[in-house]
């Protein structure tokens, strides 16, 4: 079985009835960090052959990747802008840096032409440019996102291969969540149809 996960559910509605064939589940694990991780655990536990994770995100302004551009994230890291600025750490054994299946990866890229890109998982969403400029220049990604890592790190713990398939829905800085409310709903419609793509050429 191949599952399907999203933050919720309304991420997930692009794709129900859309699916061919068979052997494909859908849970929806939960908005953030922890409820992200609880609900990849519970979800994952169905022992899936693969797992992605579906949703929208957030494109740093010099990442060059325009609102409604699918991406497949390779890479995450926990960060926030005041880990960025010095201001506060994040403790050593926390400082993992979670990867998805490159078999995963390569293949979700090549069928669906997706950018790889890494991704900040912060605990809340930046809206001040300055501190979407140092998160960006401090750990290399390209992208924010609430769940990434932790559904990551959940399915590495549990040796299933997993990749993220996400659609920029806005730009990380001050006008991120009415270009979020905005532009949501097509973000996510571009990375169902990513994902459909890799679903014809590989399920």
């Amino acid at each position: 079985m191949i599952l399907i996960c999203a933050a919720v559910e309304e991420e997930l509605s692009p794709l129900r009835g859309r699916i061919p064939g068979e052997g494909i589940g859908f849970a929806a694990i939960g908005v953030g960090l922890v409820e992200a991780a609880l609900g990849a655990c519970a979800a994952l536990a169905t022992r899936p052959s693969a797992a992605i994770l579906v949703g929208t995100c957030g494109a740093f302004p010099d990442a060059g990747l325009p609102v409604g551009r699918a991406v497949c994230v390779e890479w995450s890291l926990v960060s926030s802008p005041d880990v960025a600025a010095g201001r506060s750490y994040v403790p050593e054994p926390a400082q993992v840096e979670s990867r998805a299946a490159p078999s995963l990866v390569a293949s979700l890229c090549e069928a669906a032409g997706l950018p790889r890109v890494g991704c900040v998982t912060a605990p809340a969403i930046t809206r001040d440019a300055a501190c979407a400029d140092l998160l960006a220049r401090s750990t290399g990604a390209e992208v924010e996102h609430l769940e990434a890592h932790a559904f990551l790190r959940a399915a590495e713990r549990m040796g299933v291969p997993a990749a993220c398939v996400l659609g920029v829905a806005n730009v990380v800085g001050p006008t991120a969540h009415e270009e979020w409310v905005q532009n949501a709903d097509a973000a996510a419609a571009s990375a169902a149809d990513a994902l459909l793509r890799w679903l014809k050429a590989y399920g």
